[in-house]
Order: C-alpha cells, then structure tokens, then sequence
C-alpha cells in the first residue's frame, strides 16, 4: 500500500487537535454523499468542512479539549445522532451541535 503525500484537502488556518468525520444524508442528485469534516484545535471554534471547502463555523467560548460523536456511544444511532456531536472546552463548559 502506498500513500500520495502531495494531495492538499484545505487550510483550515490553525492547528488541528481533533477531527471527526459527520456521514453526508443529503440524497438529492447533486450530492457526492462525501462525508462532512469536523476541524477543532487551537482557536474559539468548531470548523465543518466538505470536499475542502468550509461550509459552516460554530464560536465556542474557549479551546475545545474533546469533540465526542453521539453515534459512538449509542448501539443504534439514529440518523440524527450521526449528525449530533458534543464539544468539550477548557471553560469546562459543554456544547452540543448538529450537522445539517
């Protein structure tokens, strides 16, 4: 197996400590169904992204420490739990967010 090193997917302009991919629902024709990327790090935010191209921007009120899946820890997701996710931060405070 080998590995292309020279493929670029974006510049997110900060360092990234935590990814996590968000399955694509969207069932009309013009859709690749590639799934969303979730980008945290070193910055106030959570950053979603598809096909490198950034698609929406959450402020948080502090670094993130975690980003958990709620489809992770359930035995049978729903589809609206593929699309839930839960952000820690180092505020201690605790946020939710959806993909949509």
């Amino acid at each position: 197996m080998e590995i292309n090193r020279e493929f670029y997917y974006t510049d997110v302009g900060h360092p990234i400590t935590h990814l996590r991919k968000i399955p694509n629902q969207d069932d009309s024709a013009e859709s690749s169904n590639v799934d969303y990327l979730v980008c945290c790090g070193h910055f106030s935010s959570v950053k979603v992204f598809l096909q490198g191209k950034e698609k929406a921007s959450m402020p948080l009120p502090a670094w993130p420490v975690t980003v958990h899946s709620l489809s992770e820890s359930t035995a049978k997701p729903t589809r609206f739990d593929l699309r839930r996710f839960l952000v820690g931060c180092t505020d201690q405070s605790l946020h939710m967010a959806e993909v949509l």
